[in-house]
């Protein structure tokens, strides 16, 4: 009878404690912190990746765009600008030289999204469910960069994933993700040894959208100084590509460079 006590204990106590556990776990959207994200810039290559808190049109916004490092007449059109929401991360608006996409949230429960190209213009409304974010681009990086990460974190979000601009193509795909911290290790880029996070982030489906692992800076921003990015497509091999190591990153601090 004790022991049946006893067991009937241990197994309330338990459930109680996963209980308690799934209560307290937030959304992701819970979880953004932009405060962590400061002004930086990235040198990949003969390209500049530079993310900045900014206003646009009297909004807060992130800006995350890649330029050309020294533009030529076969480069300066090289160029592809992210706009995000301050608050949520949500992509708002997409440039390049071949096309503009612009998000409209104003329906809850969908986005519709504006595609402008040379030639037309062309909207689509998706449905969504849940927190979406952007992956294709100089964005891609900025959700981990807002995150209060450390080793086990895990959590999902979705992206409203777009071939437009690279393609003239404009059917949007809703794809799920699982976005976890399997490990730590320490990066070194020329000189500078960091510690960083291991970062996976990939999709649910086997199909459809990529599987990105980055290597970012434990310190907050947690940018990526050393990735792997690739689309799934039904591909076995897509963890296998090798890794890309940044050529220097540099983070406007409240008291200067680091």
């Amino acid at each position: 009878m004790r022991k049946s006590l006893l067991f009937f204990v241990i197994v309330m106590i338990s459930v109680s404690v996963q209980a308690q556990n799934v209560k307290n776990k937030k959304s992701i959207d819970q979880l953004i912190n932009p405060e962590q994200i400061k002004e930086t810039f990235i040198y990949w290559g003969e390209e500049l990746l530079v993310i900045v808190p900014d206003l646009a049109n009297g909004r807060k916004v992130i800006r995350a765009f890649h330029t050309p490092l020294n533009p030529n007449p076969e480069t300066h059109l090289n160029y592809d600008n992210d706009i995000l929401d301050w608050k949520t991360l949500r992509p708002i608006e997409k440039h390049r030289a071949s096309g503009s996409a612009y998000y409209d949230y104003s329906v809850p429960g969908e986005v519709t999204i504006k595609f402008v190209s040379p030639k037309e213009t062309v909207s689509r409304t998706v449905k969504i469910n849940k927190p979406i974010y952007n992956l294709r681009g100089p964005g891609g990086g900025v959700l981990s960069a807002s995150l209060p990460l450390k080793v086990g974190f895990s959590t999902s979000f979705s992206e409203v994933r777009l071939k437009f601009p690279y393609e003239m193509t404009y059917d949007p795909e809703v794809v799920d993700y699982e976005l976890k911290v399997i490990g730590e290790e320490k990066v070194k880029v020329n000189d500078r040894e960091f510690e960083t996070y291991i970062v996976e982030i990939d999709s649910t489906q086997a199909d459809s959208g990529v599987y990105y692992k980055q290597w970012v800076t434990k310190q907050p921003p947690h940018n990526a100084i050393k990735f792997i990015y690739a689309g799934k497509d039904g591909k076995s091999d897509y963890k296998s590509r090798p890794p890309y190591i940044v050529g220097n990153i540099v983070v406007k601090n409240d008291k200067g460079n680091n």
